[in-house]
């Protein structure tokens, strides 16, 4: 049975404002949501502080560390602070990203989600961080791959540079998620395939949430914002400037039968045929060797 649920996807532009224009941008938006009847809305990775004026004038003269510090406490920091109001206010759901300081000092790369009542409802820790956020970017990696309970299914969250790791998608679907959330902040436009591949090797739905840039061609700059449908298609993106989009995303919406190649009418199951066929007995080695480099 359909349970479609109506989601903004902010597509946030790369042309730099400061830390409280940013702030600001993002409340517009949770309010835009809630205008459209959206029961959430999501930001992509280091919203609150991507190519803001402030981190992009630190990283000229040299910062290694800028994620780390402009690291913020969650759910006590100003940006979360804002967002939880706006969410209690306009009764919805919100899951951004943003660079976490931890009671132990220690700062995360996280999606946060926050409920319609502006309640820290879960949150996600990057696991595998991209080069320059480790070491001297100052982000500690997270060591927990879940998907998040929520009112609209079970979230399997890869941010970034985790969709290029299919295990995580796998784990994600082993541990029974219903459909994706990818934010990001990569210029590639090939990650748009990637996230294409993950849905229909999984089918299930993901939600792209990245950055725009607006003097860029669509072609050469980042992917913005898209819903992608468990066979893989992309079902609507964002236009190359900062706007919404309204999505209607169905977590249970996936396909439940397939015809096989050698015999097309007969029908197996889209989504357990091929994790049936699997043979962990041969997949040893990704463990075994797992921080070997694959050979040439």
């Amino acid at each position: 049975m359909s349970q479609k649920v109506k989601v903004g996807v902010a597509a946030i532009s790369m042309e730099p404002v400061s830390i409280e224009q940013r702030r600001q941008d993002i409340l517009e938006l949770i309010e835009r949501a809630s205008a459209a009847g959206c029961q959430l809305v999501c930001f992509p990775e280091f919203v609150q502080m991507q190519r803001t004026t402030e981190a992009m004038a630190d990283v000229e003269t040299g910062c290694d560390d800028v994620y780390a510090r402009y690291a913020e406490p969650v759910p006590d920091g100003p940006t979360s602070k804002q967002i939880a109001r706006a969410c209690r206010e306009h009764g919805l759901w919100a899951a951004y990203g943003i660079t976490e300081r931890r009671s132990d000092g220690q700062v995360t790369n996280s999606i946060v989600w926050i409920d319609e009542a502006g309640q820290l409802a879960g949150r996600h820790a990057k696991t595998h961080l991209a080069p320059g956020e480790d070491g001297e970017g100052g982000i500690s990696a997270g060591g927990e791959l879940l998907p998040l309970s929520t009112p609209f299914g079970r979230v399997g969250v890869m941010t970034c540079y985790e969709i290029y790791f299919p295990e995580i998608a796998r784990v994600h679907q082993a541990k029974g998620a219903d459909w994706f959330f990818y934010p990001h902040a990569d210029n590639q436009p090939k990650c748009l395939d990637v996230a294409r591949v993950r849905a229909f090797d999984s089918r299930m739905p993901l939600i792209v949430c990245g950055y725009v840039w607006p003097e860029k061609s669509i072609a050469d700059g980042p992917t913005g914002t898209a819903l992608i449908d468990a066979q893989g298609d992309v079902v609507a993106r964002s236009e190359n400037r900062q706007m919404l989009l309204v999505v209607e995303l169905d977590p249970h919406d996936r396909p439940t039968e397939a015809a096989r190649w050698d015999r097309p009418n007969d029908r197996v199951d889209a989504r357990s045929f091929r994790w049936s066929r699997r043979r962990p007995e041969l997949y040893g080695p990704l463990l075994e060797g797992g921080s070997e480099k694959p050979s040439q």
